[in-house]
């Protein structure tokens, strides 16, 4: 039955995932809707793809700590609730200040099943599997911004906002019912037994290693999110695809970058390595948003991101696996949300300031901008010493 349920718990979590990653990117793909239809400048339209990250990153360490104390499903029902009163706020905002305000809420409520998600499924999995369990529940990202690429942005091309985002409504609606129905804690020691004692120690005190993989981390979200915001916008007004052509490409693209998620988890677990791996695809994903960056405008560049995106994305998994490997079942709440904290802070970032760049110097300046900071952040990867999972 544990077996039987330890599946049961990795699929609902990456359906909830999947689902709030909706709500998370929807705001995204409202950017050519809001650009070429509104009228907005492409820095302006930022700010509202941001306002979800923003939210979250406020919000990962609070919601970190709680799962700690009192577990995931509840966690998980409560951040769950609030998302979805958020979206629906985001559908009946009268104006674009409102619909700001609506989806910071989104991201703040959604910072909980980010923390909470990867808590479950490192509890259910043992060591040599957590890899690929990791690796399948991180898909559920992209999954989502594929969902929210294939829905969001033609529904807004055709009937306007409002319609438009009663698509993070209703998934996430879904997936509330679905944790109340199927979520359960996976069973841990107490923290007054004997044999706990060890994992309540601050794993933070006489090592820089999780610190490192944080910093890693944070800094490989800057090419994820600079190909996730703008490849719609860049689809449609470098390359003059429709949009309908161009969110159908993206959501392929995402599906894609799902897939490479799964297959580097597995490859961590196979390797009984989480680090090296992390380095390797970082140089490989720096490598490839330079070759995006020189490509300009020639149909080659098309080929180039989709390819850059599969591989810029497929650390993700790994590194989450390695920071609940390193902090134990009693801090990896508070670990996953300072992780979480930090990509999230940087990934709000990104939108408005590529956004910014773009406008002043072109996409091959924002591509390359964004291959640099992948590059530096390789020699930060701690694979010296490496622990393997066993």
């Amino acid at each position: 039955m544990r077996s039987q349920n330890r599946w049961v718990q990795l699929a609902v979590t990456t359906f909830l995932l999947a689902a709030v990653s909706v709500g998370l990117n929807a705001p995204g793909f409202l950017i050519p809707h809001f650009h070429l239809a509104l009228d907005l400048s492409l820095a302006s339209a930022g700010v509202a793809a941001a306002a979800p990250m923003i939210g979250m990153a406020c919000f990962l360490v609070v919601w970190g700590a709680l799962v700690d104390r009192v577990g995931e499903r509840r966690v998980l029902t409560m951040g769950l609730s609030l998302a979805t009163v958020g979206a629906a706020l985001a559908v009946l905002a009268t104006s674009f200040s409102l619909l700001v305000v609506a989806f910071f809420v989104i991201g703040a409520a959604s910072a909980s099943v980010h923390v909470s998600s990867a808590r479950l499924v490192t509890g259910w999995f043992a060591p040599g599997q957590r890899g690929t369990a990791m690796g399948i529940r991180q898909s559920a990202a992209p999954v989502g911004i594929a969902a929210a690429a294939g829905s969001v942005p033609n529904l807004a091309d055709r009937f306007g906002t409002a319609t438009a985002l009663m698509v993070p409504v209703t998934v996430l609606a879904v997936g509330l019912v679905a944790c109340l129905m199927l979520v359960s804690n996976p069973t841990r020691l107490p923290r007054s037994d004997p044999a706990a004692q060890v994992h309540l120690r601050n794993p933070y005190r006489g090592s820089w290693r999780l610190a490192r993989v944080h910093l890693v981390a944070a800094m490989l979200v800057v090419p994820q999110v600079m190909i996730w915001t703008f490849m719609l916008v860049w689809l449609i007004v470098v390359h003059d695809w429709s949009v309908a052509s161009a969110s159908v490409a993206v959501a392929v693209v995402q599906l894609l970058g799902a897939g490479g998620r799964i297959a580097a988890g597995w490859w961590s677990d196979v390797a009984k390595m989480r680090m090296r791996p992390i380095r390797w695809i970082a140089v490989a994903g720096a490598v490839s948003m330079f070759v995006l960056a020189s490509s300009g405008d020639s149909p080659v560049a098309v080929v180039v991101i989709v390819l850059a995106s599969i591989i810029v994305v497929a650390d993700n998994g790994i590194a989450a696996t390695a920071v609940a490997e390193v902090s134990g079942p009693y801090w990896s709440g508070r670990a996953q949300g300072l992780q979480n904290t930090g990509q999230n802070a940087v990934a709000a970032a990104v939108p408005p300031l590529g956004g910014a760049l773009i406008a002043s110097h072109g996409y091959s300046a924002a591509f390359l901008v964004a291959g640099l900071i992948g590059l530096v952040a390789a020699p930060f990867v701690p694979v010296n010493g490496e622990p393997k999972p066993e």
